[in-house]
């Protein structure tokens, strides 16, 4: 049975996530894993990015990045390459070109990164 949907829009996620980088010489590779169920039905997302960094501290990098995603209609994938540039220790920006092959789409993200410490 399927959970209803709140009044207010919102829908119930319960899930857990985990995410690894492994940095070698100027190359590194990120992996992340959302596991859980969205509106009472399994949702999982899996993301494997490569990258390699062109400038000193990693400021400017080449990403290749393969997503996949399970959700109630089964799983779909997404294939991109992008740019990230880190402006300074709290800004970074970042473009990726996404491509759905399910779907033949493509897509262009455009993101701002902050980061700050919290400690």
């Amino acid at each position: 049975m399927e959970s209803p949907e709140p009044a207010d829009g919102s829908v119930p996620w319960t899930g857990i996530s985990f995410d690894t980088t492994y940095f070698w010489l100027n190359g590194e590779t990120r992996l992340e894993a959302n596991l859980g169920r969205r509106a009472g039905q399994p949702w999982h997302l899996l993301f494997l990015r490569q990258g390699l960094n062109l400038l000193d501290e990693g400021r400017l990098k080449l990403e290749a990045q393969l997503s996949f995603l399970k959700h109630a209609a089964g799983w779909t994938s997404l294939a991109g390459t992008g740019v990230s540039y880190r402006l300074n220790s709290d800004l970074a920006l970042r473009a990726m070109f996404l491509y759905d092959g399910e779907q033949k789409s493509s897509r262009l993200a455009l993101q701002i990164y902050y980061y700050r410490n919290i400690f």
